[in-house]
């Protein structure tokens, strides 16, 4: 009449596993013939429990902060094997060490070697996040480019997990891949509790404050044992009191949700004229609004960049939630410690202006006078080639203004964004 339930504790889910076995056998529930597993049953249990430790070890060390980064290899520089390969990772990550340490912090790292059926070489890494990781990263791989992105949580890193550990049989455009991760990495102890009465399996237990995952819950018999199982997981939820709610209410509708998309026609980092655009994205009952704006001057990469930013910002007069994309790493991560810029005077440890002292000011003030909370995304994005191809075309047409003509149909002055 009893049955066994295990719980792996994370920050904000528990994995909960529910099964029967011959000890522990349901009332009513015949035991199917226990069969010898087959090569491919045995395959498939494998690659379940590589993606469920994978899994394990993301909630339990990494968070939304850290990076989910790709690291690619020019043409000329591929490796000609997976052995060569693991030597550029092995001295890609010694340079990482290295970095981290004299910073004071530890590296903890999850990775991917993948070869296409096409033959080209990446790797995807799952990095933890410090100051200046985006520059660390750039200084130790030679061998083509970087694209990073912050960890995307919904789901609660599942997918994640099963991508980082993806073969050539569960993704037919692979030829080989090599999965590996860092040792301290640790994963919590399960917690064990035998349930003596088999009506209690009828019922999910859900402990307050948590909710069952979206399409987690699997029920079935186990093709080895023969026996019932049951697996879910719970998400931390924040519920709020009464009065908190109606509060929230109000405030509904107050703060949208705002996108900007930044790009710029040239990614090298010396001082040179360069030309930006960008796309304002938001909803608006219902119906997304984007306006574009395009520009040039003559900077940085990172600086024009910055200048797209504040040129986006100055058509904000409302408070709301803005989540800006780039592939500028730098002003992503950059953006994020805008209080701690503020804070300092926008100088660094010795007392001097930090660089772009000014567009920062500039950035910073607006975030403030219109209350706009800010997060960031960094890689390519919805409009990284639309933007590119307006570039080119107000070029050779000589236009590179201002243009932030409303869509057929928007209401402009009505959705926080000015026209």
């Amino acid at each position: 009449m009893s049955y066994m339930c295990k719980r792996m504790r994370f920050r904000n889910a528990i994995e909960v596993y529910e099964y029967h076995t011959a000890k522990y056998g349901a009332p009513g529930q015949e035991r199917q013939e226990k069969k010898k597993a087959t090569p491919e049953q045995m395959a498939k249990r494998n690659r379940y429990n590589r993606e469920r430790l994978a899994r394990w070890k993301i909630r339990n060390n990494f968070d939304v902060d850290d990076y989910f980064t790709r690291l690619s290899y020019e043409k000329d520089k591929r490796p000609e094997s997976m052995e060569e390969a693991k030597e550029d990772w092995k001295a890609f990550l010694q340079i990482l060490r290295r970095e981290y340490k004299k910073r004071g912090a530890e590296l903890k790292w999850m990775r991917n070697i993948e070869v296409g059926t096409r033959g080209a070489w990446h790797i995807h890494i799952i990095v933890n996040r410090i100051p200046d990781t985006d520059v660390i990263l750039a200084k130790a791989w030679k061998h083509g480019q970087i694209q990073n992105q912050l960890l995307y949580q919904k789901g609660e890193f599942e997918k994640l997990a099963n991508y980082i550990t993806k073969t050539p049989e569960t993704d037919k455009r692979l030829r080989e891949a090599n999965y590996s991760a860092s040792r301290n990495l640790p994963v919590p102890e399960p917690e064990k509790k035998v349930y003596k009465h088999w009506k209690t399996w009828r019922k999910v237990r859900v402990p307050k404050g948590w909710e069952v995952e979206k399409d987690s819950l699997h029920e079935g018999v186990n093709d080895l044992t023969g026996y019932q199982y049951r697996s879910y997981t719970l998400i931390r939820t924040v519920r709020l009191p009464k009065q908190e709610k109606k509060k929230a209410k109000k405030k509904e509708g107050k703060g949208m949700k705002v996108n900007i998309y930044l790009e710029t026609d040239k990614q090298s980092q010396e001082c040179m004229q360069r030309k930006y655009g960008y796309v304002i994205e938001t909803i608006f009952k219902g119906t997304p609004i984007t306006r574009e704006g395009f520009g040039s001057i003559e900077g940085t990469y990172h600086k024009t960049n910055l200048q797209a930013l504040i040129k986006a910002l100055g058509h904000f007069h409302k408070e709301c939630e803005v989540c800006v994309y780039t592939r500028d790493a730098f002003v992503a991560t950059r953006i994020l410690k805008t209080d701690d810029m503020m804070a300092a005077g926008f100088k660094d440890t010795k007392g001097k202006p930090i660089k772009n002292a000014q567009e920062w000011e500039k950035a910073c003030k607006k975030l403030q006078e219109c209350k706009i909370t800010i997060s960031s995304q960094t890689g390519k994005h919805t409009y990284s080639a639309w933007l590119q191809e307006e570039m080119k075309k107000r070029e050779a047409g000589g236009d590179m203004g201002e243009g932030m003509e409303p869509e057929t149909g928007t209401e402009p002055g009505r959705n926080g964004v000015s026209g």
